[in-house]
């Protein structure tokens, strides 16, 4: 509790399964600051604790944290930036991590990532972006598709990516405020959130594999935008 009052950053609350007796608190708190609370079994947070005395509860506590999504779309409107990478349940460091660096060069300064089954800022994130998770705003929302929502309201179009979509990525202006929505490893993007989309591209794959890696396809749309930007400024 002293941890979450001090706005510690704290990337995940693990909850013995069994666990009695905790303060109403904890759990509110955690849910105001969009942090995730897994319940899961005692052997588990024996090996968090390192055999500590955890008394049914581990906060895992990284470098850095996630700014709450409200206060991250304050500082996003109040730098008028144009560009959000959002991306649902990525879960591998070394894609979030690449996603993160490629963001970071092409100039896209916000990225909102959603709170369940998404990895944490880790140790493993930060080298996996070359540091360059340091220089962006990351936020994070347990509820992705309302955030998009009020991206929409407030005049961003959002970009989701599938292989079954008709149109190819190019054929969408991403000079425009554009949020570039990436689903994570496995599943993709779940319906709900395509249909918050206001665009569903594909990236046409002309060899026999279906589809890219997740960090690749956010690298090829970011630096779309890029190119966009730069021949819409030439």
């Amino acid at each position: 509790m002293e941890a979450l009052k001090a706005e510690a950053p704290i990337q995940r609350i693990s909850v013995a399964r069994d666990a009695s007796g905790l303060p109403k608190e904890l759990f509110e708190t955690a849910k105001e600051m969009e942090i995730p609370v897994t319940r899961t079994d005692k052997d588990r947070l024996d090996f968090l604790s390192g055999g500590g005395n955890h008394q049914g509860v581990v906060a895992q506590i990284g470098e850095r944290s996630f700014t709450p999504f409200e206060s991250w779309l304050k500082k996003l409107q109040s730098e008028q930036a144009d560009l959000v990478l959002a991306l649902d349940q990525v879960q591998d460091p070394q894609n979030l991590g690449a996603l993160l660096r490629s963001a970071e060069g092409a100039g896209c300064k916000f990225v909102l990532v959603s709170t369940a089954k998404s990895c944490g800022l880790t140790a493993a994130v930060s080298k996996a972006s070359a540091g360059a998770d340091q220089h962006l705003v990351l936020g994070r929302t347990a509820k992705m598709g309302v955030a998009l929502e009020k991206l929409r309201e407030a005049g961003f179009q959002v970009i989701a990516t599938t292989p079954a979509a008709p149109d190819p990525y190019f054929k969408i202006d991403l000079s425009r405020p554009s949020v570039l929505l990436l689903g994570g490893e496995g599943r993709g993007l779940p319906p709900h959130l395509k249909r918050v989309a206001t665009h569903v591209v594909n990236l046409p794959m002309l060899g026999k594999v279906q589809s890219l890696n997740v960090a690749s396809s956010g690298a090829i749309l970011l630096y779309e935008s890029v190119r966009q930007r730069i021949e819409q400024n030439l």
